[in-house]
């Protein structure tokens, strides 16, 4: 008698959650995850938006990271060893492998903020392990396979990757050879674990070869990998990458088990395309978008690289909750994914062609990733260069740096062209900048000419230019210059005839807008033309330009003809920090060409003239660890500067409120320079004026020097506009003022920098207000608030 065929059951179905208790259990356990991931991810984003402010912050990441994952194997671990409901077991078991994850990226948390390749090692490292592990578990339970006709889901799937990698084509940039090498491979690696973990540890169970999954089924299996989802994002993402993850990644889940379910009935089970989507989806904002850059610090501006990696992930998201839509409500017409037998190749070359005609055309094509900067040795011996007048010093000192650095480099560049490795050499700082990362870093510290070698972050290009900013004031008749009153400022015009003519101010920072009308007459390059006068490394532009505003706001309260505090000097420009993070070689460009300035297209190294360099430069800048400087980077620049007699002024820095010893970034950190704090309209200190002391070298050093008005300042903007500002940026450019006062009164104190000082210090009006929270701040006693007029008279009686 023959028997009758019995249709296959799923052997974990979703009648197993239907109790009350299993139902209540599962609901608790899902928002448990999802709280805690959402926690661990917004924690760590707070303290790595924290670093990237301020060094004095304590890397906690991988203590957090530690808590979660023992939370997670806390939860899971007692409840899959007491479940009985086998789809519940099912559940808690793939959840399971997330939190092992998790577990294993760990030590990801504790690398260095910018150390990007080494932790990504570290994450294909811990994928590896998970990938053989369950491999040869998978190996072991192998059970004998139906003869099943071959999947043809790569069609579909190639078209649902084109449209979600679409927006990351258009807006987004590859970073180096080696970013972008182990990238694919850490999406590779994702895609066979998240393969390795769905099959045949989950969807092999609920949705086997000839049942019937009901929609309800699927929305469920869905939301768990949503869950299993979020957790290894918690392990993948830093530095911002974890927000992009976790808008599009998670989302996913139910395309995957629209996948699976639409490959049930084939040989692989959909089981290849779930794994090259998964794996594309974590690859994109990875590959794309250098996580470096993913700070509001950095890119938190309009048009900035975060609005545009945001767009990215946004689109995705909502492209993948479009997906899970159509699969909820169409969602018997699933197995009509398996294209015909001759489409499904044509699908999949279709979509590479589109993707290739998208970044190549449209997108930015090229590779663009971080450099490394070299330090030398042996940096010239400028110790005997004394000579008067100071311009014949300037040259004396121009030719022996040139001469050092030529002499020093010549051995490594001489490799670095065997090896058709790009490099700039600088002199200021006998170093150079090397287009190399992680794998070339070694090999260039075992240089004997070496002593060290730095990061040199490079911000990649932007899918559109930025548009210059302008301030929220078209009119500042009404407002108030106390900062100038509180300097005295006005009584040497007006009682002293001194407004700063025959002293040039060089401005390193976001640029200039040239055409403001309180700026345009005063720069040194009008109607010459802007050789030797304006430098723009960044975008090489051919005029003063500005989009942020922060230089045209600094230098206003220089020179600007109605409210500058020396409104008859000069100004010339260079822009070292167009877009909010440098590297020591753009800031040594800016240095450079204040010392030696040269034609734009011209060479620094045979082309510079000391004679053109700017008498002072206001730097309203630092160079914190995140973008590549220790504090001894700049020491043999800012000691030239020095000697040639060029007065270097440097905002101290806004982390007060990380406590004392907050002036930690070069160039406010270096004795070589004169460093300024600010305060308030009521000469009190700003809460955010860092303060020092400084160790460097095995010496302390006490900072800032000098106090200057610096909170709700008015500020000149792009496109002839105001706007209010606070900062102690705004309090450096006041002594830059106040010096090209003194040296246009007393000429013969051009250029000496320690009788400058000493008149600084010794005119300055007793500070008298409140003191940084700190152990000892007797220094404070010795620092007061700049006083132009007395100075001024100071510079005057030394005639």
């Amino acid at each position: 008698m023959k028997e009758e065929k019995k249709s296959p059951t799923v052997e974990c179905s979703l009648s197993d959650l239907k109790g009350c208790g299993s139902i209540a259990l599962f609901s608790t356990l899902a928002a448990a995850l999802i709280i805690l991931s959402g926690l661990n991810l917004f924690i760590r984003w707070t303290i790595e938006q924290a670093l990237f402010e301020s060094s004095l912050v304590s890397d906690v990441r991988w203590l957090v990271h530690l808590v979660y994952a023992f939370l997670l194997l806390l939860l899971l671990v007692p409840l899959y060893i007491i479940a009985k409901v086998p789809r519940l077991k099912l559940i808690l078991r793939l959840w399971l492998i997330g939190a092992a994850f998790v577990f294993l990226t760990i030590p990801v948390k504790m690398m260095p903020l910018t150390s990007q390749n080494q932790s990504t090692v570290i994450i294909l490292s811990a994928l590896l392990l998970l990938i053989i592990i369950m491999a040869l578990a998978a190996r072991r339970n192998k059970q004998v396979p139906r003869k099943l006709p071959s999947s043809r889901l790569m069609g579909a799937g190639a078209i649902i990757g084109l449209l979600a990698a679409v927006p990351w084509l258009l807006w987004g940039a590859l970073g180096s050879a080696l970013d972008t090498l182990l990238v694919l491979f850490l999406g590779a690696a994702f895609g066979t674990f998240i393969s390795l973990s769905l099959f045949p540890y989950y969807f092999s169970k609920t949705m086997p070869p000839g049942t019937q999954v009901s929609r309800g089924e699927f929305a469920v299996d869905g939301f768990v990998i949503f869950i299993f989802l979020l957790l290894t994002i918690t392990g993948l993402g830093q530095n911002g990458s974890q927000l992009l993850l976790a808008l599009s990644l998670p989302l996913s889940g139910w395309l995957l088990a629209a996948l699976a379910n639409a490959g049930k009935e084939r040989k692989d089970h959909g089981r290849f395309v779930t794994g090259v989507i998964s794996g594309l989806l974590v690859a994109l904002p990875v590959l794309f978008f250098d996580s470096d850059e993913l700070s509001y610090l950095v890119s938190g501006a309009k048009g900035e690289v975060m609005s545009w990696a945001n767009q990215c992930a946004l689109f995705t998201g909502v492209f993948l909750v479009i997906i899970a839509i159509y699969c909820l409500f169409l969602f018997k017409h699933l197995p009509k994914l398996n294209a015909p037998h001759r489409w499904s190749p044509l699908l999949v070359l279709l979509s590479f062609s589109v993707a290739a005609v998208v970044y190549f055309a449209f997108g930015q094509p090229g590779l663009f990733g971080d450099r490394l900067f070299v330090v030398f040795k042996e940096q010239a011996d400028i110790s005997t260069i004394t000579a008067e007048p100071l311009s014949q010093r300037k040259s004396e000192l121009y030719q022996t740096l040139i001469t050092t650095a030529i002499e020093t480099q010549a051995r490594l560049q001489n490799k670095l062209d065997k090896w058709h490795v790009g490099y700039t050499s600088y002199y200021l700082v006998n170093g150079m900048e090397v287009n190399g990362g992680l794998l070339l870093k070694s090999l260039l510290a075992a240089q004997p000419e070496v002593d060290r070698v730095l990061e040199s972050p490079h911000l990649r290009p932007l899918p559109n230019a930025l548009s210059a900013s302008e301030g929220d004031l078209t009119d500042a008749a009404d407002e108030t210059a106390w900062n100038l009153e509180m300097i005295d400022a006005p009584r040497v015009w007006e009682e002293l005839g001194v407004t700063g003519e025959g002293v040039v101010i060089g401005q390193t920072d976001s640029g200039v807008d040239g055409s403001h009308p309180e700026l345009r007459y005063a720069d040194r390059g009008e109607g010459i033309g802007d050789d030797y006068n304006w430098l723009d490394p960044w975008n090489q532009s051919q005029y003063p330009t500005d989009y942020s505003g922060h230089g045209t706001g600094t230098l206003g309260i220089e020179v600007s003809s109605k409210r500058g505090v020396a409104p008859g000097a000069q100004w010339m420009g260079c822009v070292n920090l167009a877009r909010n993070l440098g590297n020591p070689a753009l800031y040594l460009d800016c240095m450079q060409f204040m010392f030696a300035p040269y034609p734009r297209s011209g060479d620094p190294f045979t082309e510079g003239d000391p004679s053109k360099a700017a008498n002072i430069v206001n730097n309203s800048w630092g160079c914190p660890g995140i973008e590549g400087c220790d504090l001894a980077v700049f020491e043999p620049a800012l000691r030239v500067m020095k000697a040639a007699g060029i007065f270097m002024a440097a905002s101290a820095g806004n982390s007060a409120e990380y406590g004392c010893n907050s002036v930690t970034d070069p160039p406010a950190s270096s004795v070589e320079v004169f460093t300024i704090g600010s305060v308030n309209k009521s000469a009190d200190l700003s809460d955010f004026s860092s303060a020092g002391p400084v160790s460097l070298n095995g010496k302390t050093y006490y900072k800032p020097n000098i106090l200057a008005p610096g909170e709700s300042i008015l500020l000149l903007a792009p496109r002839n506009t105001y706007e209010m500002g606070s900062g102690t940026s705004f309090a450096a450019p006041h002594v830059s003022g106040v010096v090209a006062l003194m040296w246009s009164a007393n000429p013969a104190l051009v250029g000496d920098i320690d009788a400058t000082y000493r008149i600084l210090l010794e005119t300055a009006k007793p500070y008298t207000g409140r003191r940084p929270e700190c152990e000892n701040t007797m220094y404070f006693d010795d620092i007061g608030i700049v006083d132009a007029f007395a100075a001024v008279q100071a510079a005057l009686a030394l005639k």
